[in-house]
Parts: C-alpha cells; structure tokens; sequence
C-alpha cells in the first residue's frame, strides 16, 4: 500500500494551482447572441494564464497580428514561426458541442493583439487584445479603428507580416525547477 505524504499532496497542490486564471473567451458571440464579436474582446491577464476561445457558431479563427497590421497573421523574425492562429473552427448552426482553442500568456508585459481570419470579420471589428494599453496612441479603440481601413490578406494565400519581437526579458527558471521536482517526488512515491 502507498501512502502520499501531506508534503507531496501540498506541492501536487501548489503546482496545479501555479497554472492561472483561465479566461473564457466566446468567439462569434456577444453578450445578447451570436454577432461577428469576441467576447470579452480584450482581457488582462499575467504571465501563466490561459485564454480558452470557445467557437460558437459559424466558421471564425483566432489568429495573431500585430498592432501595426490588425488584419494580417504575425510571422515573427527571430524564430522564423508565425504566430498564433487556431485555424478554421466550423461550428454548425444546431450544434450542442463547441470546438475550443486554449493559449497560454507568457509574455504579459507586451500586449498581443488577436483578429478572426475569416472574410471581412477583422474590418468588422472581430478583434481580442491581451494586456493592451489603456492610455497613448496604441489602445484597443485606436486598433479597431486601424483594423476597419487595414489590408486584409486572402487567408488561404497564408500571408504574414515580419515581426521582430522585442529583446528578451531574464526570467527564472524556479517554476522549471518545481516541476521537475514534483514529477520527481511523485515518481519516488510510486
């Protein structure tokens, strides 16, 4: 018989707890029903947070740019990769079951800006932020104000705008440490 100690069970706790706040974002729908919204359409999260998109209806995506570009996917210099982008998520008209499309905040310091790749939707003003700025010239309304006159490339052509993204912070690894630890502690205890 194993038993699991109260310093294991305490860690085990800790370390779910260290995940953050989930926010639930509705894509497709707004307060009172479905609409060409993200909803909340911006959010202030830390570092370690997860956003959850749940797709609503219809046929949108969640799809990085930048606050220069609103409309276009991100494709970011330094690693070669493009941002995020959730793809294409059909939702039927009666379904009872919802596609989600879950992201993790790293960097909570700069904002990230977000559009549905679908159409117009972005001209629309089917735009997300994280962590944008409540004062100066780059706040969420200047950005949908940007994003209604902004190019928006054909998505199936998978056009990107560069991005080199800022110098990197110095950040710790403990939570790295943790981890390892706990997956270390649990293994013993088997």
């Amino acid at each position: 018989m194993h038993f699991i100690s109260s310093t294991a069970i305490t860690l085990l706790s800790a370390a779910l707890m260290a995940r953050g706040e989930t926010f639930k974002v509705m894509v497709g729908r707004n307060s009172t029903g479905p609409a060409l919204e993200f909803f909340p359409n911006q959010v202030n999260a830390a570092a370690g947070d997860h956003i959850q998109f749940i797709f609503t209806g219809k046929n949108h995506t969640v799809t990085q740019s930048s606050f220069k570009d609103p409309c276009t996917l991100q494709f970011n210099t330094a690693t070669g990769l493009a941002g995020v982008d959730s793809g294409f998520m059909p939702v039927a008209a009666n379904a009872s079951e919802f596609p989600t499309f879950e992201i993790e905040v790293v960097d909570a310091q700069d904002p990230q800006w977000f559009f549905c790749n679908q159409a117009k939707h972005c001209n629309s003003g089917m735009l997300f932020a994280i962590n944008p700025p409540t004062t100066g010239a780059k706040t969420f309304d200047a950005w949908v104000a940007l994003a209604k006159t902004a190019d928006h490339p054909d998505p199936a052509l998978n056009q990107t705008v560069p991005f080199t993204p800022p110098a990197p912070r110095v950040t710790s690894h403990a939570s790295t440490f943790f981890v390892a630890f706990l997956a270390l502690a649990a293994h013993s205890l088997l």
